[in-house]
């Protein structure tokens, strides 16, 4: 198997696994909610607001693919734990919006409005950011 074809599969792999999670996990507040509230239209829409989520997923994947490219694993786990810190801590440490707004999942609105502008971005800024790391990968032990 290339280094190419690892790299790319692996990144895959983990946006499609963030694809079944979020969906399921979006099924089952939509569920939740439906039952309670009693509207059967809150399972499709909280459904697609936890899908809404995998192209923020996908730039972490794309991020960690780097990191893996450039032997610098810290990278990866410097990126989770910014969107960890920024997203549940943000507020409570009074971080800056701009600073909050730099995390992909910050990025990432309410159910009630899709924004499907951003999601496109990152779906781009993902896919670039793999490419670049399959480049990176692929030259790296050739020196």
């Amino acid at each position: 198997v290339s280094r190419w074809r690892w790299l790319l599969t692996a990144v895959a792999s983990a946006v499609l696994g963030a694809t079944v999670l979020m969906f399921f996990a979006g099924l089952g507040n939509g569920v939740g909610a439906g039952l309670t509230v009693g509207g059967p239209a809150t399972v499709l829409k909280l459904t697609l607001a936890g899908l809404a989520y995998v192209p923020a997923l996908a730039v972490l994947a794309a991020v960690a693919a780097l990191a893996v490219a450039l032997r610098q694993a810290w990278i990866g786990w410097l990126a989770v734990t910014f969107v960890v810190a920024s997203l549940y801590l943000g507020a409570l440490l009074r971080l800056p919006r701009w600073l909050i707004d730099l995390s992909p999942v910050g990025r990432t609105t309410a159910p009630t409005d899709v924004p499907v502008g951003t999601m496109i971005v990152m779906a781009l800024i993902a896919v670039g950011v793999t490419l670049a790391a399959g480049v990176v990968y692929r030259r790296r032990d050739a020196a």
